[in-house]
């Protein structure tokens, strides 16, 4: 992996830019002297209100990179301070920051101490998301949401998305397991992954490319112990900051030591489904100083999980290690980080359930809606007809259904950041990455989800134009000799399911370059800060898909059915061989590139003490070239009465190229007025912009770009007992192509429309003795404003009808006790229901509670923690079958397929900190 990393390095790059990740190397190198001012040196204590050393505090020369952290007696010292007049700033993870302003001289000693209040909401943690300058959540005029380390471990997370759930204005579908999952925003309407959300790592995307098939950028990135803080700006700053992701930007900021070599180690076991035994963790992180101007911190995790829901193997196994070395120098810093992540991944899809009178589904007998799933050992291991197969020479090849989402991934990224005068300073990231991802899973289809046996048989017969009726049918497992007219008379329910086993591969590699200057100070009715930036990237992808399906048996543990039909002349037909019912249904191969050249340019105008107004925009062009492979349909024993290798897609060896660009603008202007030290209230308006991507040019969607507008206006309020953050949000977008396979042949439906979404997201912290409370909460109406279906069979979504998947509210609620020995928590999560489709026509999700738990104890350096989560198996669905529901008249009947979340499960954990 790291073989390829360095050759795709070469590759994108080219010369200019490896001279470049050179230089910055060489860096690391340049002793400390050769940056040298004149400086001085700064030391003292942080404590608490009731006097006690707070270790781990931040402190930071204010305008500088200068700093240093606390030890375990609350001390620190900062070497190579500026002199002159400077302000020193102490920051605590849950307190409020706090400033002196000093007069430091050359060669001189300075004590400073700390005594830290309470912030309830962590309003004064600084942000560095979105924002062209350091800034605490006071002061910021965007809408963001802070989880500091302490706070992430709250969460009791299984995934990246689990963590999303947290950030108000966003609905999380985090039901598919560790990743390919659906975050959508302020009502944005989306066929799912993040389309409007870039995932950062260290303030640079995870992926670039955030709105890929089978691509969703959660799938390359895991959080552990080596995660320091969650910042999450939604809207606003958005739209100037990231590429196509005008909806919020999730950025994870890693540790990178301190003064003191500390750490973390974590062994954690949980439960599998139906809550019997089946999860092991391990976790582990440590950094500190290298000698002097040096510091580093490392960790990772791996992780070994047969799955909530039981396909028979273990669904999740792999891990992921990372770190960074930071050298500092007298006016700034150089940091390199790397990460290598080898993780396999279940994904889990929608299942059947009963969709009875009164419109709340619940499980079919013999199928558990929360443990069950339709990945399965029987047909883990396959053998397929190749993508360049032809009539007669099947060339066959075998797919791994255990290997699940399986990303294999490598990226280094080399950060350099400079106070060049005392007013101007630089900042310049590096990023490289190499992805090989295996997509291998059982797809639900379009049609009808269930049928009896002979229901099946008639279907087959009425889609085949060479069979003419159903005499007679029979079928056999797959893997065994026995057979019956009804195979599942052994389960507890007669039905059988034709299930989608589809192939995905996506080799992506990449280079992302941005430089920023800041030019501070600019005296101008007011003080302004100007910042400028530049930013490139170059994102490779190569894709291939084979989809084809299986016949299963409904049960816990389903197997793979074989079935023979006669129709009515005699004549004998085989609809599956091995289980499966169709070779090659679908081939898709394309191969692309997008390039990134984008400028930004940013104004902080502080008019006043308490009236800071800030604008920004971005000019981006980005460039599209690839080819997609064509496919034609074949026999592959020319044999009409082989009905599952009857039509197999392959590849044509015919290509088309597309060579295209598209430029686009982004404009953000906000403002923040501080009525009070503990009050705030904040405002924006922004204009941003989706581009199409690699998707759209092989066939799969619009090659215009969408616009999205966006306003903002909120309230902030920070006292030692509660924390309060209210913002009132409008969205819009215009003209977007929705498409989707549809349908029992997976047709490709779509229609544009305008869509419009007013809402209020609630932040609230609150401590009160022995207990603290807090609540997140969206309010919103996301409806169609106008739609266009262009003649296709689609019913009619105008009429302000609500926008597919979107919930109108979301609430959070979740108390923590400390008992002194011990603090007990909880969460009570509420969703309300959902519509599956534009039309509000076919399935409505109902709403549904759902209610996690978990007790903590530490006892000096030792953490013990058990969780639970979805306490009551609640069967809350957070998606229908995204393949059905949108042609006209689409009705499934009695049964219907959605998603729930996962089931009950269990987890104990033992931490040792040092």
């Amino acid at each position: 992996m790291f073989g390829q990393l360095l050759r795709s390095v070469q590759r994108q790059l080219g010369r200019a830019g490896g001279l470049a990740l050179l230089f910055g190397l060489a860096l690391f190198f340049v002793p400390p002297e050769g940056w040298a001012q004149d400086s001085g040196s700064i030391t003292g204590t942080v404590v608490d209100q009731s006097g006690a050393a707070l270790p781990g505090a931040q402190i930071v020369v204010v305008g500088t990179r200068r700093g240093s952290t606390t030890d375990a007696d609350g001390q620190y010292t900062i070497e190579g301070a500026p002199t002159g007049e400077i302000q020193v700033r102490a920051r605590f993870v849950g307190f409020k920051s706090q400033t002196e302003t000093i007069e430091l001289g050359a060669g001189e000693t300075a004590t400073v101490d700390f005594t830290l209040v309470s912030d309830q909401l962590g309003m004064e943690e600084v942000v560095v998301t979105g924002s062209f300058s350091e800034r605490s959540k006071m002061e910021s005029s965007v809408a963001v949401t802070t989880l500091n380390a302490a706070k992430i471990e709250e969460q009791n997370a299984q995934s990246i998305s689990d963590l999303m759930k947290s950030v108000p204005g966003l609905w999380v579908e985090s039901s598919g397991g560790q990743g390919g999952n659906n975050v959508f925003t302020r009502g944005l309407p989306s066929a799912g992954k993040l389309t409007f959300v870039e995932l950062n790592h260290n303030g640079l995307p995870v992926l670039e490319l955030n709105d890929l098939d089978f691509g969703n950028t959660d799938q390359f990135f895991r959080s552990d112990k080596t995660i320091q803080t969650m910042e999450a700006v939604r809207g606003g700053t958005a739209s100037i900051f990231a590429a196509s992701a005008p909806a919020a930007i999730m950025n994870f900021r890693s540790k990178t030591g301190g003064s003191e070599l500390g750490g973390t180690f974590k062994l954690e076991a949980g439960t599998a489904a139906k809550t019997r035994p089946g999860r092991l963790r391990t976790d582990f992180n440590i950094g500190g100083p290298m000698g002097e101007d040096w510091q580093f911190n490392v960790g990772g995790f791996y992780r070994f999980d047969e799955g909530v829901r039981d396909p028979g193997f273990t669904g999740n196994q792999g891990g992921q290690i990372s770190g960074n070395v930071t050298r500092f120098l007298d006016n700034g810093y150089i940091r390199a980080y790397g990460r290598y992540m080898n993780d396999q991944n279940i994904f889990y899809l929608p299942v059947p359930l009963r969709n009875p009178s009164d419109g709340d589904p619940e499980g079919i007998e013999g199928f558990d809606p929360n443990y069950s799933t339709f990945a399965n050992l029987d047909a883990s291991k396959v053998r397929l007809p190749s993508s360049n197969a032809k009539p007669g020479q099947p060339n066959f090849v075998t797919r791994d259904l255990t290997e699940g989402i399986h990303p294999e991934l490598g990226s280094s990224q080399i950060d350099l950041v400079l106070d060049i005068t005392d007013r101007l300073s630089l900042e310049n990231k590096a990023k490289v990455m190499q992805t090989d991802l295996n997509f291998n899973a059982a797809f639900s289809l379009g049609g009808a989800p269930l049928r009896t046996g002979e229901a099946f048989a008639e279907a087959i017969a009425s889609r085949e134009d060479a069979v003419s009726g159903v005499s007679d049918f029979n079928y056999s497992f797959a893997s065994q000799s026995s057979s019956s007219s009804d195979p599942l008379a052994e389960g507890g329910n007669p039905f059988v399911s034709e299930v989608g086993w589809w192939h995905v591969e996506n080799d992506l590699s990449g280079f992302i370059e941005e430089l920023e200057l800041t030019y501070d100070g600019v005296e101008l009715a007011g003080t302004h800060s100007f910042t400028g930036g530049l930013y490139v990237s170059r994102t490779s992808r190569d894709e291939l898909w084979q989809f084809n399906n299986m016949l299963l048996e409904v049960e816990d543990t389903p197997r793979m059915l074989d079935l023979t039909i006669t129709d009515n002349t005699g004549e004998s037909f085989r609809v599956t061989q091995n289980g499966l019912s169709q070779f090659g249904g679908n081939h898709v191969r394309s191969s692309g590139t997008t390039t990134i050249t984008a400028g930004y340019v940013g104004d902080e105008w502080s008019v006043s003490e308490n009236l800071r107004i800030d604008l920004g925009a971005r000019l981006e062009k980005s460039v599209f070239r690839g080819r997609v492979e064509g496919a034609e349909t074949i026999d592959i024993d020319s044999d009409p009465t082989t009905l599952f290798n009857n039509g197999v897609q392959v590849s044509s060896d015919e290509f088309t190229t597309f060579n295209d660009s598209e430029t686009e603008w982004a404009f953000s202007g906000g403002f923040n007025y501080s009525l009070a030290e503990q009050y705030a209230v904040f405002g924006r308006f922004s204009r941003g912009f989706h581009m199409q991507d690699l998707d759209d040019y092989a066939g799969r969607g619009s090659t215009e770009p969408i616009t999205v507008f966006q306003g903002e206006l909120g309230f902030k309020a920070t006292t030692p007992n509660y924390g309060l953050f209210v913002t009132g949000f409008w969205s819009t977008l215009q003209d977007q192509q929705f498409s989707a396979q549809a349908g029992p042949n997976n047709e490709s439906v779509s229609f544009t429309a305008d869509t419009r979404t007013p809402g209020v997201e609630i932040e609230f912290n609150g401590q009160y003795g022995n207990l603290n409370a807090s609540v997140t909460s969206t309010i919103q109406d996301p409806t169609f404003t106008e739609a266009n279906t262009e003649g296709q069979t689609v019913i009619d979504i105008t009429d302000d009808r609500r926008i597919q998947r979107q919930p109108r509210f979301l609430v959070s609620f979740s108390p923590r006790y400390d008992l002194g020995f011990a603090t007990i928590g909880s969460e009570i999560r509420y969703v309300d229901s959902r519509f599956t489709d534009a039309a509000n026509q076919a399935l409505k999700l109902p709403d549904y509670v759902e209610w996690n738990a978990s007790v903590t104890t530490t006892q000096g350096p030792v953490t013990v923690k058990l969780t639970g989560s979805n306490l009551t198996n609640s069967l809350g669905l957070t998606e229908g079958n995204p393949r059905t529901g949108i042609l006209e008249g689409e009705q499934t009947g009695n049964f219907v397929q959605a998603r729930p979340i996962l089931g009950r499960r269990f987890n104990v954990s033992l931490q040792y900190d040092f």
